[in-house]
């Protein structure tokens, strides 16, 4: 009787022999791994046109271990995951060399059948380096799936997102999915495992809420959106902390700010050519018909309409976050069609910003504290760390890339094509930029 305990202990003879060498069979009932033997002319023969026998087929023998966990309890999971990780390892092997020998005439074996998923569960992913696999596209129209897988690749920004489960079974399969992709491209695995993890999230994406996706060329930032309005994962990580203040050229009224938070730093160009983040963010806004502030120290509530002015004060950045640049511009309803912003992000050597976080300050109405000023409080510096890039100069067309950076490497991730040694300033016209606290210096 096979138990997890006698399958560890048959690899553990076997530790120091490659991948390459190492064979799942089931010999007199038992599954065990063992060293490869030769192979005669004849039994090649037999196999090729005929497959594998049935107790050295590995697709049978994973699906029998696969029936093993399900029958056991499961009460040592740390073992199990143990033994699932090198059946899989050995898996992806097997699976690459089966693909790479496999004729065009005859049918593609899939991962699926050389992988245990039975122990798919919440998981951690490896901190990211240098991606060195593409992703296809043969449809043309998927550079937006492409450049969003990338891009969470490239960041632990999205890892709450891809390793918490889910336990709504229409997005489960696509949460596990994706998973298991960006798991590939961070432990760089062969192109081929890459190619048909695709596969497989194409397939799980066709069976999601996300299916109507696939047939024409969407927007990678509205499908990240989407995935974390479904997962529900926006409220799980540090949000920006704000205040919005309010100006008014009467000297005797004033208005108290209001405190907000925000999951990602919105922005709208405001120049054709070069625009700073800060200052482009913290811009006024007018508003006219205000009827509620205070005068000397009586509060003023559906009074007389006032102008006032308002403005944003970032009280403090998180570690990590997200910005979105609104690039489209002139958008016309009728024609549907707008055009797209070339103007660059205003970028300090190494493709680093630095923001302002403020002190708000404060005055005592009645009982309250109530927030009217702002004073410089902190210079926070960050580096980019990954991007989503559309090109194109019109809303319904354009491609997208996907910037990533190891270290002080900046790759650009263009479908199948990788373009190395790219210099920082391709950070400057992205549309989705995740920073990076680098130092914080208070003032």
């Amino acid at each position: 009787m096979n138990s997890i305990d006698t399958l560890l202990r048959s690899w553990d003879q076997l530790a120091s022999t490659s991948p390459k060498d190492i064979f799942l069979a089931t010999r007199d009932g038992q599954l065990q791994f063992e060293l490869k033997r030769a192979r005669s002319f004849w039994e090649k023969i037999i196999i090729f046109f005929f497959g594998e026998w049935q107790n050295e087929s590995f697709r049978v023998q994973v699906a029998k271990i696969s029936a093993l966990f399900e029958s056991s309890k499961l009460q040592d999971k740390a073992k199990c995951k143990l033994l699932a990780e090198r059946i899989n390892s050995l898996g992806r092997y097997v699976f690459q060399k089966r693909t790479e020998k496999t004729f065009f005439i005859c049918p593609k074996p899939q991962l699926a059948h050389f992988q245990i998923r039975t122990l798919d569960s919440p998981d951690t992913l490896i901190p990211p380096d240098l991606i060195k696999r593409g992703l296809a596209n043969p449809t043309r129209k998927r550079c937006w799936l492409n450049a969003s897988i990338k891009y969470f690749a490239a960041t632990t920004f999205y890892d709450k997102l891809l390793t918490e489960k889910v336990f709504d079974p229409d997005l489960e399969p696509l949460r596990s999915a994706l998973y298991r992709i960006v798991e590939g491209l961070r432990k760089n695995w062969s192109q081929l495992v890459i190619d048909a993890l695709y596969q497989e999230l194409i397939q799980a994406i066709s069976k999601s809420p996300f299916h109507n996706y696939l047939s024409n060329q969407q927007d990678a930032e509205n499908f990240i959106q989407q995935l974390e309005n479904y997962f529900d994962t926006k409220n799980q990580r540090e949000r920006i902390q704000y205040v919005k203040l309010y100006r008014s050229f009467d000297q005797n009224i004033t208005k108290a700010g209001v405190a907000h938070t925000a999951d990602k730093l919105q922005i709208s160009p405001n120049a054709a050519t070069r625009f700073d983040l800060q200052d482009t963010y913290m811009g006024e806004s007018e508003l006219p018909e205000v009827r509620d502030y205070c005068e000397g120290k009586k509060m003023v509530e559906n009074g007389p309409a006032k102008l006032f002015y308002s403005h944003e004060k970032v009280t403090r950045y998180p570690d990590m976050f997200e910005v979105s640049i609104e690039r489209a511009r002139d958008f016309d309803v009728m024609d549907n069609n707008g055009f797209v912003t070339s103007a660059e992000i205003a970028l300090q050597p190494n493709a680093t910003v630095t923001l302002t976080e403020f002190a708000i300050q404060t005055k005592r109405f009645g009982n309250d504290d109530l927030p009217f000023k702002a004073k410089p409080a902190a210079l926070a510096t960050f580096r980019i760390i990954a991007a989503i890039e559309r090109t194109g100069i019109t809303s319904q067309g354009g491609h997208y890339i996907a910037h990533a950076r190891s270290k002080d490497e900046i790759t650009t991730h263009n479908d199948r094509e990788l373009i190395k040694n790219q210099p920082p300033q391709v950070f400057a016209t992205a549309s989705t930029l995740i920073l990076q606290l680098v130092e914080r210096i208070a003032l």
